[in-house]
């Protein structure tokens, strides 16, 4: 099981004709994260990677945010982000790029439940934009040798 933070949000934008710098000056904040197609980039935590199979701007919750609950983390980017921004989902459209918040969400107890407020989800979806939540592990429904049906992590 991993410890650390057990939850945590990015907000991104990507796309093949990306470029960072006009969504750098769009915020007016410094990525977290930034890739530009076919160049090569660091990740934020200093590793060399590869050329970028499309291209990312993204802004994450992970250093800013300590909670453990998943709705602070995409308030703090909705703040940050001053959204929702209504001429955000026709700029997306015009640069061939699309947004989500992507949330990471530890439930390795089994226990939790990741919300993200109504709130703030129709902040992110009035700008264009999709809620992720990538849940750790992830819960299948299966069936059992016995013919039952039921829920297992994985």
């Amino acid at each position: 099981m991993p410890s650390g933070q057990l939850a945590r949000a990015s907000f991104t934008v990507n796309g093949d004709t990306l470029v960072p710098d006009f969504w750098t000056a769009y915020f007016g904040i410094e990525p977290s994260l930034q890739v530009a197609k076919g160049k090569l980039f660091r990740t934020p935590l200093g590793q060399s990677r590869a050329s970028g199979r499309t291209g990312v701007w993204s802004y994450s919750s992970r250093s800013a945010v300590h909670d453990d609950a998943l709705d602070p983390h995409v308030s703090f980017l909705i703040a940050r982000l001053c959204l929702p921004r209504t001429d955000l989902p026709l700029l997306l459209s015009e640069k061939g790029a699309t947004m989500r918040v992507f949330c990471y969400w530890n439930n390795y107890t089994g226990g939790r439940t990741p919300i993200v407020s109504p709130s703030s989800r129709t902040a992110i979806q009035l700008s264009g934009g999709t809620v992720d939540i990538d849940e750790y592990p992830q819960k299948v429904r299966v069936i059992g040798a016995d013919g039952i049906e039921r829920d297992e992590w994985v």
